[in-house]
């Protein structure tokens, strides 16, 4: 068995023993949720910093989805978030966007990446913030059937739009 596979194994364990004590302490609203918040973490985790001990220039934006989707689900879990599917929306075009630009700065630098993580974030703030402020039920609805669609139309055609491959100069 490789190094990946014991580790899975390994988080698979930790989070079901994890989630147990926890949900048995009453200090989580879910116990299977909790399970995937954690080996989602510790998956996340796992992940990035073997991309970062390999120092590959590949595209690592799955790998920090999987640690803030995880994250995510663990604050709905421990109810610092109260669930709502707009709130579990929002966090979950949070995590992305968060995975878009870490991805596209730090890791395989790319404008369309960051650019795409900001237009994400954009769209998970101004989802949050409808929510916050209690915006009336007109202008919501106005926005989630037409503006909210628009925007991911203009996200999509921005990650698919075909990019210049620059050669380096040696």
């Amino acid at each position: 068995m490789n190094l990946n596979g014991k580790y899975i194994g390994g988080s698979l364990l930790v989070s079901i023993g994890a989630a147990y004590i926890l949900n048995n302490a009453y200090l989580v609203t879910s116990f299977f949720w909790c399970f995937v918040g954690i080996f989602l973490f510790m998956l996340g985790i796992y992940s990035v910093t073997t991309a970062i001990v390999k120092k590959e220039k590949t595209d690592v934006t799955s790998h920090f989805s999987i640690l803030f989707i995880g994250i995510s689900i663990l604050l709905f879990v421990f109810s610092i978030i109260g669930f709502t599917t707009i709130m579990l929306f929002s966090a979950i075009l949070a995590s992305f966007g968060l995975a878009y630009i870490l991805s596209g700065c730090f890791f395989k630098y790319s404008t369309r990446n960051i650019i795409a993580g900001f237009i994400l974030l954009g769209i998970a703030v101004l989802l949050f913030l409808l929510l916050a402020f209690n915006v009336s039920h007109e202008v919501y609805s106005l926005i989630k059937d037409y503006a909210l669609g628009i925007l991911l139309v203009i996200l999509g055609i921005i990650i698919f739009l075909p990019h210049k491959k620059r050669k380096l100069k040696k």
